[in-house]
Formats: structure tokens, sequence, C-alpha cells
């Protein structure tokens, strides 16, 4: 068995052409791709402003929310606080007629225990 080499006899040409036939298939292919990465990279950067968009109206909404409960906790709080001076004032009126009352019970059992005793009473 001899090593003869073989030869092949291709023209140059035809291979250059269908090396740039695949290299142009590939650059359309590439440009499929890119166009479809971009596209759905368009449509995620919609979807995320919308998605944001919502979130900053809700924070808004609670914003407005918050700044109603604080005015009605405002209003509430003013309320029972004047409730509360109230009470106290009344607590305070009661406090003054108990102790005139058991003042005038202490008169009385004093004077009942002085008549029983035998002291005179005024004449």
């Amino acid at each position: 068995m001899t090593n003869t080499p073989i030869q092949i006899t291709t023209d140059l040409s035809k291979v250059l052409e269908r090396i740039e036939s695949k290299f142009d298939r590939l650059e359309q292919q590439i440009g499929k791709l890119d166009e479809k990465f971009e596209h759905k990279l368009d449509k995620l950067d919609e979807k995320f402003e919308q998605k944001l968009d919502s979130i900053q109206q809700d924070v808004s909404e609670l914003k407005v929310g918050q700044a109603r409960l604080e005015a009605k906790l405002d209003g509430v709080e003013q309320k029972l606080e004047a409730q509360i001076d109230g009470l106290g004032k009344r607590l305070d009126f009661q406090e003054f007629v108990n102790r005139g009352v058991i003042i005038g019970l202490i008169v009385a059992l004093l004077g009942g225990i002085a008549k029983l005793f035998g002291f005179p009473g005024n004449p």
C-alpha cells in the first residue's frame, strides 16, 4: 500500500460563494434575533413602566388616605380632649359638693352627740 496523495480540484470562487452565502444567512439570522430581542425588550420596558405607574398611583392614593385619616384623628382627639376637660370639671364640682355634704353630716352628727350627752343648744 502506497500512500498517494489525494488531489481535490475545486474552484475557489465556488467555495468563496458558499462561505459568503453562509455568512449572509448568519447575518440575516442575527438580524432577526436582534429584532426579536429589541421587540421583547420594548415590551418588557413597557410593562415595567405600567407597573411603576400603577405603584406610583397606589402610593399617591395611600398618601391621600393617610392625610384624611390624620385629619379625622386630629378631630377625634380634639373632641376627646374637650370631653375629658368637661369630665374633669364635673369631677371637681362633684368633689366640692361631696365635701360639703360630708362636712354637713359631721356637723349634724356632732350636734346629735352633743344633745345626747346633754350639752345645751343655743337659747
